[in-house]
């Protein structure tokens, strides 16, 4: 009985236990159905929050890829417009070829008028100097004329013995008459009429009694006919001098003269050809100068600013240096790290001309955008601090542009969204590995 009896008592702490195990039991499974129930509704949350995530990236999808097509336009345009700079510049070459050229033609056209101007004045002078000597000799020669005959009417007063001389000079008379109108006879004939004198007074001073220096005294009378020959003598030996005339000198005046018309209007069209070419050219330097300089300011502006950012302070800029002309002028880089002066580029040491180079690289890239961009080991003279801040300035504009970075530095392959690798297990034989990291880093965590 007494057995029983602790049998009955251990059989109900044995259920009472059971009992609070099951109420145990129950309380839990009320408290894991209310931890269910908040699990369920942050799973619906979560849902929502996923469905909206996926909603904003779509969208933000759509406005990269419409970004992108607008970047795409633009770069397209941009090249479109440096391809008519550089249509434009070739304009200019051609253009200042074309200049010197027709200078070049300008200056010989020149020389020639000039050589023909100098000979047609030296024609014009021998021109004027000759009939100058003409002149005197016919006024010589009438003045000698005159004399001849003031003295044929003194002797016509004189015996008749004395009329033989009188003949004598008539005859002088017409062959100096006969050299009026045969020029190159003159000579000849003013000797002869000079003997045919001195014959006559020998005569003279023989059959008439005239002493020889009343004959002498007679031919004095003439010595202006001697003169006049002498300088007869003198001009025909200038005008031998001279050469022969150019009858055709008036008609070769007159076609020179119409072939310096000519030239000149046809420099008239080089020169205002000229003047147009070096307005355009003039235009075209002055829209690039204009262009340049605001490039450059805005380039100045975003190379400081980046600069700023990789440093983490300093300041940075790019100065003209050399020349007035900025087309001309070299391009120099001053940089000021934090904790250090301002100084040209090659004063700094690898490190910082690397992420200096970097900075000025972005800062054109943001002006500019390009479609993509590759890097050859840009960041291999850097350290591991600076090749984080280079990486993060990267992946801040992948949404814009693409990145091709070739490198050996590790923290630049953990920054790429994808790798790949060359590798040569064996001599001679390459395999190509590549690692999609953006999918891979949720395992990896």
């Amino acid at each position: 009985h007494d057995r029983l009896t602790r049998d009955l008592e251990e059989q109900r702490r044995e259920s009472s236990q059971i009992e609070d195990r099951l109420k145990a039991l129950l309380t839990r499974e009320k408290a894991q159905e209310e931890e269910i129930g908040k699990l369920e509704l942050r799973r619906q949350e979560s849902l929502d929050q996923i469905q909206s995530l996926e909603e904003e990236s779509r969208t933000g999808q759509e406005a990269y890829r419409a970004s992108r097509d607008q970047v795409t336009r633009l770069s397209v345009s941009i090249s479109s417009l440096e391809e008519s700079l550089a249509d434009f510049d070739a304009l200019a070459a051609h253009a200042g070829g074309e200049i010197e050229r027709a200078e070049v033609r300008l200056s010989s056209v020149e020389r020639e008028w000039a050589d023909q101007t100098a000979r047609m004045e030296e024609a014009r002078l021998k021109l004027v100097e000759n009939e100058a000597d003409l002149a005197l000799a016919v006024r010589e020669r009438e003045e000698s004329q005159a004399r001849l005959t003031a003295l044929m009417e003194s002797r016509e007063e004189e015996s008749s013995g004395q009329r033989a001389l009188v003949d004598e000079m008539d005859r002088a008379h017409e062959q100096l008459a006969a050299l009026q109108s045969v020029y190159e006879r003159q000579d000849a004939e003013i000797r002869r009429t000079a003997q045919q004198i001195a014959d006559q007074m020998n005569r003279l001073w023989e059959s008439h009694g005239i002493t020889r220096s009343e004959a002498e005294a007679e031919a004095g009378d003439i010595g202006p006919l001697s003169r006049a020959q002498s300088e007869r003598t003198a001009l025909r030996r200038r005008i031998e001098d001279l050469g022969p005339i150019n009858h055709n000198a008036i008609r070769d005046h007159e076609a020179l003269t119409a072939r310096i018309g000519y030239t000149a209007s046809q420099r008239e069209d080089i020169e205002r050809a000229r003047t147009e070419l070096s307005e355009v050219i003039g235009q075209l330097d002055q829209s690039m100068r204009e262009q340049f300089n605001r490039t450059l300011h805005d380039i100045n502006q975003n190379f400081n600013q980046v600069f700023t950012e990789l440093f983490s302070g300093g300041k940075a800029e790019i100065t003209l240096e050399g020349e007035d002309d900025v087309l001309q002028a070299d391009i120099g880089i001053r940089a000021q790290p934090p904790g250090k002066k301002l100084q040209n580029l090659t004063l700094l040491s690898g490190g910082e001309r690397s992420l200096t180079a970097i900075a000025l690289l972005f800062a054109i890239l943001k002006l500019k955008p390009a479609p993509f961009c590759v890097f050859d080991e840009v960041e291999s003279a850097l350290d591991d601090a600076n090749v984080k801040r280079f990486t993060d300035y990267v992946r801040r504009y992948a949404w814009s542009m693409q990145f091709i970075l070739v490198t050996h530095r590790k923290g630049t392959m953990e920054a790429a969204d994808r790798l790949y690798g060359v590798t040569m297990q064996e001599r001679g034989i390459s395999r190509v590995l590549s690692m999609v990291l953006s999918s891979a880093l949720p395992y990896g965590e």
